[in-house]
């Protein structure tokens, strides 16, 4: 090292004792640095030369690796005597033990004002050292911030070739399991490079590591290569798990991370250097969650998932919107093996079936579940992966589900759907942003690519030269910033293969939603995802779970929900700054709360709001008849005149002489005995509903048929 020189040249000039300057020079030049310690360790402080041998005692406490000891004598020399003969000297120590103590930004600082140094040999040192720091540890923010301070113009040119090269790492599994993707995206990414040309006379500098689709592999090489250069910019991993190990790494170097595929959340929430461009499973399920029940008006839900890291994750995304927003997951099931999913179905079925109020032994035997569908679960959400597409899609059919299908990038296999097209029918899906056919610089690629290779582009290849070129792009654009602040600071970014919209926390939300029709094939659909703020969503979210416990047949917590939902939107509606409720929402919330109460045994509640109905409405036959219904339940004499009105009207007679019917055949006297006479009317209106083909008269005369039977067996037996 040149600075050993420098510390020969300094002790000759000491005017100190010569029987102490020479054991000092023999014990140094001998590398007894301790001995020199140890000879300056009870210094007069009286002595002329007091300040020359306390720094000769700091730095050979450099020379032995006592950084901070060192740095604390030579600060002290400065801190008593600021023009000190031998200022420079002592500078340059403190500015190697920063260096050593990790303090890069304070060297810099010290040996950027040392280039001017009198003392040429110390100025040329201090300048190489310079060129190292900004080559291997200083940060690109740190660069910028340097070259502000630097006046002198030749220096400042002489230093800049150490910054003007763009450093970039790409890490990814050449080999291995993934290396077919991960050498498609390293095609990608060196195409870019070569035709997207950076401003300023800077270039670009791929440095590639193979990982071997090992992260133990990874880890070792990565390290190993940031201990030896420094880099703007690392580009990888392909898997969640990689890239969460190579961006710890980053994150501690300091240096900016763009991950071009990682779908597991939370990655870019490492450090604030981490870039995440593919949109994660999380996020991809919580935007199908909220267009599934704000665009299509769903409120329930099952969840068919494999048990993997990114089956949880998709479930988690889409489970936490759905229970903000109120509505029901009526069942969850994992599966490890997609081809055997008659357990998970069944449990499925059964629920629905018990939620239904129907017989389950009935509807889950084979000729049922065959040619009986079952409803109440609105929608299926199936986040599985592409290789299980055509094991879940003919389950879900066979065990005869009525929800609507909804799933994530797996199911982007347009080959597979068609072949099953029928079970896949209406089909709706999310997936990360894609590339658009008529995006201009899309095209200009692709025609590059094309003339180059003599083919066209893979997937893969386009999102390697997407990531490059994005980047490529952005430092064109922001020149006088650092990489780090760059991506920090764009919020969003048509790149070749997708939209990217940056969140606060570094992680792409962009996405596309898509359908399936059997005549069709998938096709895009068109939406709009922009956030609007929405003062009805508290009541919203309390009628979502009204309707979700009404589903539930959990009659109590529905009424209670509903009417906070009702209490909200009054009271919004009484905001004239607010707006206009409408008054649809009104009449669908009291047709809730009234039928909740009767299904809740409140009938005089539920006769308070189908009257307030049919204020607005007083034809309604409909409400008229629900009113009647409820009425029946506690004034037989009001609600007999009441159906006997709507005995004139067609779709409602065969339902009123039911209700009639049921009057009549369970009335009792005061002792509690059935009236004989009115069963027998009863029993006649009964007759008269089932010949005009309702289905519940019929089985209520089969069951008071049956009934008689075992009563008149009963008798037999008694009297024999």
């Amino acid at each position: 090292m040149k600075y050993i020189v420098l510390i020969l040249i300094f002790v000759s000039s000491l005017g100190f004792s010569i029987d102490l300057e020479e054991k000092i020079k023999i014990s140094y030049d001998s590398g007894y640095y301790q001995r020199v310690i140890d000879l300056t360790e009870r210094l007069d402080n009286t002595l002329q030369n007091y300040d020359e041998l306390t720094m000769f005692r700091g730095v050979c406490y450099y020379e032995v690796g006592e950084y901070r000891k060192s740095r604390r004598i030579l600060t002290e020399i400065l801190d008593r005597a600021p023009y000190f003969n031998q200022k420079d000297i002592t500078l340059y120590y403190i500015a190697l033990s920063e260096l050593k103590l990790l303090n890069t930004t304070t060297a810099t600082n010290i040996f950027v004002n040392l280039l001017n140094s009198t003392n040429g040999e110390l100025a040329k040192n201090s300048k190489e050292i310079l060129q190292a720091v900004i080559k291997l540890l200083l940060s690109d923010d740190d660069y910028l911030e340097l070259s502000d301070q630097i006046f002198n113009k030749e220096i400042l040119k002489a230093l800049a070739h150490a910054g003007n090269s763009i450093k970039v790492l790409v890490v990814l599994p050449l080999t291995g399991e993934d290396k077919d993707v991960g050498n498609d995206i390293l095609r990608g990414i060196r195409y870019a490079v070569e035709k997207v040309k950076l401003k300023n006379e800077k270039t670009v500098k791929l440095d590639v590591i193979n990982s071997e689709s090992s992260i133990t592999t990874m880890v070792k090489k990565v390290t190993e290569r940031l201990e030896s250069s420094r880099y703007n910019l690392i580009i990888g991993e392909l898997r969640s798990n990689a890239t969460s190990a190579l961006a710890g790494i980053a994150s501690v170097k300091k240096i900016p991370l763009v991950s071009p595929t990682a779908s597991m959340r939370n990655i870019s929430s490492i450090s604030a250097n981490i870039f995440q461009l593919n949109t994660t499973s999380y996020t991809l399920s919580r935007k199908m969650a909220e267009y599934a029940v704000d665009s299509l008006n769903y409120k329930t839900f099952g969840i068919l998932a494999p048990l993997n890291s990114d089956g949880k994750e998709s479930v988690a995304g889409f489970t936490d919107v759905i229970l903000e927003k109120g509505c029901g997951i009526i069942g969850t099931e994992w599966y490890y093996d997609a081809s055997n999913l008659s357990k998970q179905l069944l449990r499925f079925r059964e629920n629905i079936c018990i939620i239904d109020s129907l017989d389950v032994e009935k509807y889950m035997s084979d000729d049922s579940i065959k040619t009986v569908p079952v409803g109440v679960i609105d929608a299926f959400f199936l986040p599985i992966q592409s290789k299980d597409i055509q094991s879940v899609l003919p389950q879900m059919a066979f065990y005869n589900f009525k929800g609507q299908f909804l799933g994530t990038y797996g199911w982007d296999d347009n080959k597979t759907l068609s072949k099953l097209a029928e079970n896949a029918d209406s089909l709706i899906f999310i997936k990360e942003s894609s590339y658009n056919v008529n995006n201009p610089k899309y095209n200009d690629f692709v025609y590059k690519f094309r003339s180059d290779k003599k083919r066209n582009p893979k997937r893969m290849e386009i999102n390697g030269y997407s990531v490059m070129e994005m980047v490529m792009t952005l430092m064109n654009d922001n020149s006088k910033l650092s990489l780090q602040r760059i991506l920090s600071t764009t919020e969003e970014y048509n790149a070749i293969n997708g939209k990217v919209l940056f969140d606060d926390k570094r992680s792409n939300l962009a996405f596309d939603l898509f359908t399936f029709l059997r005549r069709k094939g998938i096709k895009k659909l068109s939406f709009s995802d922009k956030k609007i703020v929405n003062v009805f969503s508290e009541a919203e979210r309390y009628y979502n779970l009204g309707y979700v416990y009404s589903v539930k047949h959990d009659d109590s917590l529905a009424v209670k929900n509903f009417l906070i939902s009702l209490e909200k939107y009054e009271n919004l509606n009484n905001q004239q700054d607010v707006g206009f409720v409408p008054k649809e929402k009104f009449t669908d919330l009291y047709n809730k709360i009234a039928d909740s109460f009767y299904n809740f045994y409140s009938y005089r509640n539920a006769v308070a709001f189908y009257d307030t109905l049919l204020v607005d409405e007083p034809e309604n036959v409909d409400l008229k008849f629900q009113k009647a219904r409820a009425v029946a339940k506690y004034d037989d004499e009001k609600a007999l005149e009441l159906f006997k009105e709507l005995s004139s009207q067609p779709l409602y007679y065969s339902e009123s002489l039911l209700e009639t019917a049921n009057i009549y055949y369970s009335r009792k006297d005061e002792e509690g005995e059935f009236l004989v006479k009115d069963r027998k009317k009863g029993l006649i209106l009964y007759k008269r509903s089932a010949e005009l083909g309702n289905i519940k008269a019929v089985n209520i005369l089969e069951k008071i048929e049956k009934e008689k039977e075992d009563d008149e067996h009963k008798e037999k037996i008694i009297d024999w």
